[in-house]
């Protein structure tokens, strides 16, 4: 009697030949080993991770789908649960692989699509994450999860108008959320229209008025608009709300920059790096303002204290080559000007100014 190798056999010994990615004798051992055991998931499974490998989803559908019918549904929260599992451990292919399989054995599970269209944003592929969001949303479209994923993705592609209607849809859902108004005037103020933008970040400070990030966006954007008084008086009210953000004192040393409000604007970028000492711009803008305030002495204190802090940085070796060259020191600002392009090669600006002090 000729040896007959048991279904076990031929399952191991198939899963050896999938990971060797030697598919044919794979899929050979996994139909010899079906046709042995019917009624038991294994082959079937291992048979649908194959057809997945090659790309084959029809096939590959057809066999999750009766490997997990033939588990009274196991193995589908299994491979659900893993996924979530890969998901929050940042095991990312393990997930989505997870999820893909999910998907093949119950294509009308939103949670797994959901979470396929997550690891793609993830991932950069956002085309296919807003395939995956926007099959969710034909058959539920006001799953506010979704929405906002969808809508995200949109704000973050800088996509206005898709943008816009989707933080509209989730304002109306829930008309209590002042994420969903920022996120609109943000998306406004892309676009420019900043008279609109206005409106709807003041609407979303009425819902939550302790919100200091709330004014601060509006401050900045009544600084695009050059209304600096405004501009000014959200910033303070961003300090009152939260004291302890330096950036919120370096935007408002900035607006009193423009309105050359020099005095108050050195204070302002003064408390910034008190608070953040290793904030370089901060360093290089108190530089600045005493340069335009005639104390050179104190503005090469400072410009040569940020480029001894971080040695690495361009941008602290450019600005100090500019003031430099404002006190007549060419060629200590030509000196700069060279370690500039020795850390950043393609910083364009220097590398013109480079050329013009050199007479080429």
């Amino acid at each position: 009697m000729l040896f007959s190798k048991k279904y076990e056999d031929l399952v191991v010994e198939a899963v050896g030949y999938i990971q060797l990615k030697q598919y044919p004798k794979a899929e050979e051992l996994l139909v010899k080993a079906i046709k042995r055991k019917k009624k038991v998931s294994d082959a079937y499974e291992y048979l649908g991770i194959l057809y997945m490998k090659n790309k084959n989803e029809k096939k590959a559908q057809s066999c999750l789908k009766t490997a997990n019918e033939i588990s009274g549904g196991l193995l589908k929260t299994m491979y659900f649960n893993s996924g979530v599992v890969f998901f929050k451990r940042g095991l990312i292919e393990d997930a989505f692989e997870a999820f893909k399989k999910v998907h093949l054995m119950d294509n009308e599970n939103k949670f797994a699509t959901y979470y396929l269209g997550e690891i793609l944003s993830k991932t950069g592929n956002y085309i296919g994450a807003i395939e995956e969001f926007q099959e969710i949303l034909q058959k539920y479209p006001d799953d506010i999860k979704t929405l906002e994923s969808l809508g995200y993705i949109y704000f973050d592609l800088k996509m206005t108008d898709k943008g816009i209607e989707i933080f509209q849809k989730l304002s109306k859902l829930e008309p209590k959320n002042e994420s969903y108004l920022f996120n609109i005037g943000y998306l406004y103020k892309f676009k420019g229209e900043y008279d609109t933008a206005v409106k709807y970040l003041n609407e979303a400070i009425e819902l939550n008025p302790d919100n200091y990030l709330l004014y601060i966006n509006l401050g900045t954007l009544y600084k695009e608009k050059k209304e600096y008084l405004k501009a000014e008086e959200m910033l303070k009210k961003a300090i009152e709300k939260f004291p302890m953000d330096f950036m919120t004192y370096y935007d408002m040393g900035n607006i009193l920059l423009e309105e050359k409000k020099y005095t108050e604007a050195l204070s302002y970028f003064q408390k910034a790096y008190n608070l953040n000492a290793d904030d370089i711009y901060s360093i290089n803008k108190i530089a600045r303002v005493y340069t335009l305030l005639n104390d050179y002495e104190n503005g090469r204190k400072f410009y040569e204290f940020a480029v001894t802090k971080n040695p690495d940085d361009p941008y602290s070796h450019f600005k100090f080559a500019e003031y430099l060259l404002k006190v007549n020191e060419k060629d200590a600002a030509i000196n700069e000007f060279e370690k500039v392009l020795a850390i950043e090669p393609n910083y364009v600006i220097a590398k013109l100014k480079l050329e013009e002090l050199r007479g080429k």
